[in-house]
């Protein structure tokens, strides 16, 4: 009742302890009531503010980490809004590709009035997470986050085929074998072989994407002697790799790996080229 005599200008013809008087006079009460409506608030009244402030809201968690998200693994983080006041939380995910998606959003009803939120990244690259609280971003809204491809499993490749044979390949002839990465997840090919003289930069390496999950390597030995190849997925080797190949002296083949040179640098130049100055030959399998 004093605040209303002191910001609304409402007198107190009536005083507190008789308001609650079960005895007290109602036309005094009908009386006091009656300049409420008339009255006028005056400017600095004390008012518990119905402002909403989006920048005090604040995400954390490691789905807006700038790096550490994988493709194909869900992503959470929290976003926090009793600072902020009450409104609705909104999150939107563009992925690399400009794709955008809305994410899901679950009220965990706590003091702080925490959300819990979840997207799925379905592609590497950059994304974009915009956190927006009654309609507008929150502090640091949009968050930039890294998504890398899943670390494959290279336990799961095999390779085979007549150039991981112990005998059998001849010096300056080509001979190939297919890597299997079905069922291994994301992750580079990779194909290193080492001469008899234990150089890395004597052997052509030819590594291609055949489909369904295969990848066939031709290379062209041209020492004799044993090759060690090492076959890599994600980083780490396969199965059996190092694999030794003794290669035989070759007889009248000398030029057949000049004739595959120049049929390959013909059609696929670009991979030719690379594959001659590397001698180090990866490949992504997505």
């Amino acid at each position: 009742m004093q605040q209303a005599d002191d910001w609304l200008g409402v007198p107190q013809v009536i005083a507190p302890e008789e308001i609650v008087d079960p005895n007290v006079d109602e036309h005094s009460v009908m009386t006091y009531l009656s300049q409420f409506p008339k009255s006028k608030l005056k400017p600095g009244a004390p008012l518990r503010s119905k402002t909403l402030h989006p920048k005090k809201a604040k995400a954390y968690g490691p789905g807006i980490d700038p790096r550490g998200n994988m493709v194909l693994k869900p992503a959470e983080f929290i976003v926090e809004t009793v600072e902020a006041g009450l409104g609705e939380v909104l999150v939107y995910v563009e992925d690399s590709e400009g794709h955008t998606e809305e994410a899901r959003v679950i009220p965990n009803n706590d003091k702080n009035r925490t959300y819990s939120v979840i997207y799925l990244p379905k592609v590497e690259g950059l994304h974009k997470v915009k956190v927006m609280f009654a309609g507008q971003d929150i502090d640091r809204s949009p968050f930039v986050v890294s998504v890398s491809k899943a670390m494959g499993d290279p336990n799961k490749v095999q390779a085979r085929g007549p150039g991981l044979e112990p005998v059998g390949n001849v010096a300056n002839k080509p001979t190939y074998f297919d890597i299997y990465t079905a069922g291994a997840g994301a992750g580079d090919v990779g194909v290193i072989i080492v001469d008899s003289q234990g150089r890395r930069d004597t052997v052509e390496i030819i590594l291609e994407n055949k489909g369904d999950s295969i990848f066939r390597c031709t290379y062209c030995p041209i020492l004799k002697g044993p090759h060690v190849i090492y076959v890599t997925f994600a980083g780490q080797q396969i199965p059996r790799s190092p694999f030794t190949v003794h290669i035989s002296e070759g007889n009248t083949h000398t030029h057949a790996c000049a004739h595959a040179h120049t049929h390959t640098h013909t059609h696929t130049h670009a991979r030719k080229h690379l594959c001659m100055h590397t001698h180090t030959h990866t490949h992504t399998h997505t």
